[in-house]
């Protein structure tokens, strides 16, 4: 019986989603896939030949807080994340960050590594993202369920939300790497959190506040939508979203 649920458990995953090369730079970094599967993005966007397996999570992100003085996330309700509390240290994606703070993480990594890490272009991020499909998701063209971490598209009495009653409290966001990768080995690029990419629009509305109204493009459906691997979000610069969150790339 132990036998017949490894093959059922291996044959439920796309054979090219089947074991890819990991690897860290560091017993703190993130944990990184071989980028083997991805048409070229834009010209002038330079080869990637690593990205996170996962999306940062609160333990990685919380350790660049406390040793490069990283701003600590932003809890629901308007307060900070104490970096001290050891409940936040866990694998949950991370939340409530800036492009800015994405980036203090980003340098933090560069500069203890020798590595050069950085956050993907919003075209470099669907290239890797999709890793050679042209489907709206990695597995297909329709969402299906348990597939992704986006309501109504999973089983939440399986997948129950962590530390419902923490400091993060009432947040939706998941452990990261709970649900099958893409065929790059990575995990969660469509549900769960919203994630950051470097690229700004190039036409913002009119606005008083310039610094206020400047957006950056995020991809990958949040816990709340349904988006497909081309579809793009704007947030604020500045806005740190209880949705949104990032994943690094190295080249």
């Amino acid at each position: 019986m132990v036998y017949l649920f490894l093959w059922a458990s291996v044959m439920a995953i796309p054979s090219a989603a089947l074991p890819v090369s990991a690897h860290r730079d560091c017993a703190d970094c993130p944990e990184l896939v071989r980028i083997a599967q991805a048409p070229p993005a834009r010209p002038r966007d330079k080869p990637i030949a690593w990205a996170s397996k996962y999306e940062t999570t609160w333990a990685e992100y919380l350790q660049a807080v406390v040793d490069a003085g990283c701003a600590s996330p932003q809890l629901l309700f308007g307060g900070l994340a104490d970096p001290a509390d050891e409940s936040l240290h866990d694998r949950v994606a991370v939340t409530g960050v800036s492009i800015e703070d994405a980036e203090c993480y980003a340098s933090w990594l560069t500069n203890k590594t020798g590595k050069h890490y950085r956050l993907p272009t919003s075209s470099e991020w669907e290239a890797i993202a999709r890793a050679g499909v042209t489907t709206a998701y990695p597995w297909g063209d329709e969402l299906g369920f348990n597939n992704a971490f986006v309501i109504g598209a999973y089983d939440w009495k399986r997948f129950e939300i962590p530390n419902f009653l923490g400091p993060r409290s009432p947040s939706n966001i998941q452990v990261v790497g709970q649900l099958r990768p893409n065929a790059n080995g990575m995990y969660d690029v469509i549900g769960n959190a919203t994630e950051l990419t470097s690229t700004l629009p190039s036409l913002v509305a009119a606005c008083g506040d310039t610094a206020k109204c400047q957006r950056v493009v995020a991809r990958g459906a949040r816990v709340s939508q349904r988006s497909r691997l081309s579809d793009i979000v704007m947030v604020g610069v500045q806005q740190r979203d209880a949705g949104v969150g990032f994943r690094l790339v190295r080249e």
